[in-house]
């Protein structure tokens, strides 16, 4: 059989039961991680809610067919029984629910279309484009977002792409997003409006423009990317292309705290309870200090998005002269401005500190992967593409209590119905 070749860029998808995974790739590297899982509600999801209960001074719970939390004032105002419109914003974590705003958004790589209940709309452009850019936008999406709609609540932001489009295709983008709003069905019960584990949601997932990249798949996929319309490559049958391609190797290799720079430099990722420190050490790197951290930079921003960090974030660099600060504070904002998460470039301590936040949007990579729940799913992916397993499979305690679930039983089933009978498990000694 012919092995894989990892391509220069696209999107890999890698299934097993319970759950979907997807990479996106720039120049052969991993710069996005994305998973659907079963009975999980994805980040982004436009959801049916209904007001269950109050938390006075905090905010309100609600059903979306799962628990959820709408935290402010506005929740507060919301009655018992009240149903309303909602979008995730937040991962489930712990004991805390999943997050939800009533500010919901459909967007385009060009165009960010958002509708806010009881707050006018206005037009905007991203704040890094060029002031008589942002200026010819902001006019032109004026004359194609009715007055009607901004009284009515929605608003639109034109981001960086939009440059790159001619105005008839701007206009046309615009559009599809109203037709999109307007075909979120209001009416029914707690729960998402549409299909929210799609395999084209997935992808979205890895940033805007990731729809218009190859994708290669697992032949376990085909039926599913065919029906959504999708064109992909496949792996050959019975392969996994996380397996085949080392991903699931890179994966693991980010998320240690130590990361090996080309030329012999590293750097230190280490989250703590109040922000993420990383220090960047040129080590054996021969070349002048600039070329080493504006190499280095480029690598943060790129594990910041493919790791899910968020919070504050604090850089130790090198100590630089203040005009070669100035050239990396620009390559960095630059490398930033690919995540589909806009970070915060806050700038330069007085201590040579670079300073960036980003919105926390979920669960760590290292979480998802290694927590309890990623390494029993690991455990029954493995069984599936695996050879057959001599007696039970060892579990730990914490992964066997997941399985046993209401979702980690749906992934057994699953396992259960391709493995053609069900796998018996154990809980290690400690």
């Amino acid at each position: 059989m012919r092995p894989l070749d990892r391509p220069e860029t696209g999107i890999i998808l890698s299934e097993g039961p319970g759950e979907v995974r997807a990479v996106r790739l720039a120049e052969s590297v991993c710069i996005a991680f994305a998973a659907h899982r079963v009975g999980e509600v994805p980040l982004g999801t436009i959801c049916r809610a209904l007001v269950r209960a109050h938390m006075p001074g905090v905010g309100a719970f609600l059903d979306i067919g799962a628990e959820a939390f709408l935290s402010g004032p506005v929740a507060e105002g919301l009655p018992l029984g009240a149903r309303l419109l909602v979008q995730v914003n937040r991962a489930a974590s712990g004991d805390k629910p999943l997050g939800v705003t009533r500010s919901l958004t459909w967007e385009t790589p060009a165009l960010v279309l958002t509708y806010r209940p009881g707050v006018p709309g206005d037009i905007s452009a991203a704040r890094s484009l060029p002031e008589a850019e942002r200026a010819r936008l902001k006019a032109f999406l004026s004359d194609h977002l009715p007055p009607e709609r901004r009284a009515a609540g929605f608003s639109v932001t034109a981001r960086g792409p939009a440059l790159e489009r001619k105005q008839a295709a701007l206009a046309a983008d615009l559009r599809a997003l109203l037709v999109d709003a307007d075909g979120v069905a209001q009416d029914g019960p707690p729960g998402p409006v549409a299909d929210a584990t799609s395999l084209r949601r997935l992808i979205a997932d890895l940033g805007a423009d990731s729809a218009a990249l190859p994708i290669l798949a697992p032949l376990t996929l085909a039926p599913r990317l065919r029906a959504e319309g999708l064109a992909f490559d496949l792996a050959p049958p019975a392969v996994d292309p996380f397996t085949a391609l080392d991903i699931d190797a890179e994966l693991a290799e980010v998320c240690a705290a130590e990361i090996p720079l080309p030329g012999g430099g590293r750097l230190w990722i280490e989250p703590t309870r109040a922000l993420t420190a990383i220090d960047l050490d040129s080590g054996s790197d021969p070349r002048p200090p600039e070329g080493f951290v504006t190499d280095a930079l480029r690598q943060v921003a790129r594990l910041l998005r493919l790791r899910g960090l968020g919070g504050t974030i604090v850089i130790d660099p090198p100590r630089l002269g203040s005009a070669v600060q100035a050239r990396l504070m620009a390559v960095f904002k630059q490398a930033l401005a690919a995540d589909s998460v806009a970070s915060d470039l806050l700038g330069i301590t007085r201590g040579g500190l670079i300073e960036v936040t980003r919105p926390h949007r979920g669960a760590v990579l290292r979480e998802r992967l290694f927590g309890p729940e990623g390494q029993a799913l690991a455990i029954l992916r493995a069984l599936v593409y695996g050879p057959p397993p001599r007696g039970p499979v060892a579990m730990t305690a914490a992964q066997m209590a997941w399985l046993d679930g209401p979702r980690g039983q749906a992934a057994r089933r699953e396992a259960a119905q391709r493995l053609g009978q069900a796998p018996q498990f154990q809980v290690k000694e400690d």
